[in-house]
């Protein structure tokens, strides 16, 4: 391309006026792109205006392909490139990607074969429309990890947690059951005990201080099995720890954390 200094560009008013207004320029005067993408690559095309006929020619084919296609109308596929980010390449090449940018681009992904039948059934073909055809055959694959992995709506940052998909990872999925909800366990442990006791009134409770703790009443302590450790003595009741009990707090304390 040819190469062209800060003046020139000036006094040509490519893409801003001697004053430094946005229009009205050549740009602003070809600028008909339906997305921020599409516009991105014209301006980059206006300042970079290439030495050689073969490619301008093939780009004005390209350009005529859209216009004429192979029905009456003109083909617009902006309803399916409006959702592909082109700068998420970029954050992926410096890895630093964000999660609701991977599920951006999944979404992309997946409109691609739409995408692609769109323009084989209205675009004629050209040398250079088949090779565009070709890049949009990119392996599936990719798009299906990334619906697995992904959540379907992320969070913005991967340490907020909520980024990875439920049943893409078995520990994880057992650690945020843990961290949201262990009522179940502690229903099924407070009848257990109970039966094993004998103690009708035994509850299994928690609190920010204590953690959790099986609770009994002072008149049926006698009934406490061997394995029951005292964690806090009240003035009514008894508040003891069984190993199991144990076991499950650490996991629930830690589980967060961990995911």
């Amino acid at each position: 391309y040819l190469v062209l200094d800060p003046v020139t560009r000036k006094n040509l008013e490519i893409t801003e006026t001697i004053s430094g207004e946005e229009s009205p320029t050549l740009f602003s005067l070809l600028d008909a792109c339906e997305t921020p993408m599409g516009s991105r690559l014209l301006r980059r095309w206006l300042h970079h205006p290439l030495r050689a006929n073969e490619p301008v020619v093939a780009r004005q084919a390209c350009v005529q392909a859209f216009l004429m296609g192979k029905s009456d109308s003109p083909l617009h596929p902006a309803i399916v490139l409006e959702k592909i980010n082109q700068r998420i390449a970029t954050r992926i090449a410096l890895q630093s990607v964000r999660p609701r940018e991977l599920a951006s681009l999944r979404d992309a992904l997946a409109r691609l074969p739409d995408l692609y039948q769109l323009l084989n059934e209205h675009i004629a073909s050209t040398p250079r429309m088949e090779t565009l055809f070709a890049s949009l055959t990119i392996d599936p694959a990719l798009q299906h990890r990334l619906h697995q992995a992904i959540d379907e709506e992320p969070a913005a940052l991967i340490r907020e947690g909520g980024v990875i998909a439920p049943g893409f990872d078995a520990e994880l999925d057992e650690l945020r059951t843990l961290a949201s909800d262990n009522g179940a366990f502690l229903l099924e442990l407070e009848a257990r005990e109970r039966t094993r006791t004998g103690i009708a009134n035994l509850r299994v409770e928690y609190n920010r201080v204590h953690g959790f703790f099986i609770e009994v009443s002072k008149g049926q302590i006698d009934k406490v099995p061997d394995d029951y450790r005292r964690r806090q003595t009240l003035k009514n009741v008894e508040r003891y720890i069984t190993p199991e009990l144990k076991a499950w707090e650490d996991k629930i304390l830690s589980a967060k954390d961990r995911s």
